[in-house]
């Protein structure tokens, strides 16, 4: 199907080979789930690859509620937090809220300050500017809270790492309480007068993986009830989603049931970003809040301030939501702008092949003074995505380095980066996305190193992507009474993804046509049904000579509805060409 000389004139990324992964068959496990859930035999292999190994847990997995989630008491020093925090309410003391400039941070803040409203104070709330100010505490804040007469400090999806500043604030006579889902460096954590925060090293709750606003919302359990805490479902399951958290355990539970509470959202400011983002009168999706809900939200703290977005989570008035969600809107439209002309630069220094040479380099780590600090981190995880190595997208400013690196499934990037820490002047993060700060002339010295800490522990094999695949199945088995099985498999999102099959002997009832500019779409068939295909980015394939070979595909299936009818779709993920 393709030549050698037809390979050359496609680029490296688009013909790279990809390794199949298909889960192990557990066939005894199939028939008991089967069986015991009345459901297609396929459910139950996925709901295996899921991590389910009982029929218990199948039907907490498919009906799982609020009584199913983990007593909120369980959390180190969540008892001191409420304590405090109810002392401050009933002394009527001056607190202030900080949090991060992400979805997750934002929510986290908003949800902070309707609660402490509601019970009587009026909050100060604080998120710092991600070009200005950096993530996480700073003095000066702090520095201004004391002179405000704040005596309680409440930082939010940050704190984690601020030792200096706890310390500094302990000194003004302000407490500080941590809610915060960040590692611990060699795990340690400041001396605050409570850290919440499920990865502290004596942590015994039985659940690691709540975003900062999950957290939070078990703060709000205690402080006020669990009712009340449910009122602000709609912000957590925006805030856990948005933070790309595992769509596993409590978080599956919090988006499951929170997801019809965002549909009918009684928060003027999400019904104005609904609408300003083509979404009303939908049934509001994980992936709609990944894809067009949680960028227009970011997108403030990324190229402007995050005030817009927490203004917009906070206004009780549907005008000046309307006016900040057109705001946002138009944010966002910039920051794709600047996105691209990022990407395609970096794009253009890889293929160059002077900076980074891939017979040699196990990562992609370059820098440059005009790239916007507030997009390296998408933009790192594109190029991550695109070339399949660990990426690290630097903005340097008056010598200083600040960016973001996204990894690969086999690298733990955060450990990687920990070796590398001499040359840096700060740095954080977890096992698939890192921030640091790093001088100027440190640079060299530090993509030196991390290529030589990658070359130890990568193969050349973990730098090949791979297609997870939940079962091998024939196009026959597919059908739309089968894609409403799988609808109760949602949300779906980090290690509950949506299925992948993969079927063996496939040919091409169509020649591939391009749509879109972008996108190749075709008709396939296995000799028996017969389905629209599309194979997203690889219209640059459509020269390639296209014979009526059988073929290998990987794919997911979905339904679309056509002219008032539902047909079957599937979204090509990987094509093995036989021999």
């Amino acid at each position: 199907m393709v030549s050698p000389e037809q390979r050359e004139a496609v680029p490296n990324e688009v013909m790279m080979q990809k390794i199949w992964e298909v889960k192990e068959q557990n066939i005894e496990l199939q028939e008991q789930l089967s069986r015991a859930l009345k459901a297609p035999r396929i459910i139950s292999q996925l709901l295996i690859n899921r991590g389910v190994g009982s029929c218990k847990e199948a039907q907490g997995f498919l009906e799982g509620g609020f009584a199913d989630l983990h007593d909120p008491f369980l959390l180190k020093d969540i008892k001191q937090a409420v304590r405090r925090i109810k002392k401050a309410v009933s002394g009527q003391e001056q607190v202030m809220i900080c949090g991060d400039y992400d979805v997750d941070g934002v929510t986290s803040v908003a949800i902070m300050v309707k609660v402490l409203t509601k019970l009587g104070l009026r909050p100060k709330h604080y998120i710092p500017d991600r070009l200005k100010e950096g993530y996480g505490l700073n003095k000066p804040v702090i520095r201004k809270a004391g002179r405000e007469g704040v005596s309680l400090l409440i930082a939010l999806d940050c704190g984690t790492a601020n030792f200096k500043e706890v310390e500094y604030a302990a000194g003004l006579g302000i407490d500080t309480i941590i809610v915060d889902h960040h590692q611990p460096g060699d795990g340690l954590i400041p001396k605050a007068l409570a850290v919440i925060n499920p990865k502290r090293g004596d942590s015994t709750y039985p659940y690691k993986d709540l975003a900062a606003v999950g957290l939070v919302f078990k703060l709000i359990q205690v402080l006020t009830g669990q009712q009340e805490a449910l009122s602000y479902l709609d912000l957590v399951t925006l805030g856990t989603i948005a933070d790309v958290v595992p769509m596993t355990g409590e978080n599956r539970l919090i988006v499951r049931n929170g997801l019809d509470r965002l549909t009918n959202t009684r928060s003027p400011g999400i019904r104005a970003l609904i609408g300003i983002s083509g979404l009303s009168n939908k049934e509001i999706t994980s992936r709609h809040v990944s894809y067009i809900l949680a960028p227009r939200l970011n997108a403030a703290g990324r190229i402007d301030s995050a005030a817009l977005s927490l203004g917009l989570l906070l206004t009780s008035e549907n005008q000046e939501a309307v006016s900040l969600a057109k705001i946002l809107d138009q944010k966002n439209k910039e920051r794709q702008k600047i996105q691209q002309k990022t990407f395609t630069e970096i794009i253009g220094k890889i293929e160059e092949g002077k900076e980074i040479n891939f017979k040699v380099h196990k990562t992609i780590i370059l820098w440059n003074e005009n790239w916007h600090l507030g997009i390296v981190g998408i933009v790192a995880s594109k190029i991550a995505e695109r070339y399949y190595r660990p990426t690290i997208i630097i903005s340097l400013k008056e010598g200083v380095g600040k960016g973001s690196g996204r990894s690969i499934r086999d690298f733990h990037l955060f450990n990687a980066v920990k070796k590398c820490g001499r040359f840096l002047e700060r740095f954080g993060g977890h096992k698939k996305a890192i921030g640091l700060t790093v001088m100027a002339d440190n640079l060299s010295d530090f993509r030196q190193m991390a290529n030589l800490v990658a070359s130890e522990e990568l193969s050349w094999q973990d730098l090949t992507p791979k297609v997870e695949i939940d079962s091998e199945i024939s196009l026959n088995d597919l059908s739309l009474e089968l894609l409403e099985e799988i609808k109760k498999l949602q949300p779906f999102g980090p290690q509950n993804r949506y299925p992948v099959f993969s079927s063996p002997n496939v040919i091409l009832k169509t020649a591939p046509e391009v749509v879109g500019r972008r996108h190749l779409k075709m008709w396939i068939t296995d000799n028996g049904a017969v389905y629209p295909a599309i194979w997203y980015d690889k219209a640059v394939l459509s020269s390639l000579d296209w014979e009526k070979k059988p073929f290998a595909v990987a794919y997911s299936p979905s339904v679309r509805v056509w002219q008032g009818r539902k047909e079957l779709h599937l979204e090509i993920k990987d094509i093995k060409l036989k021999d």
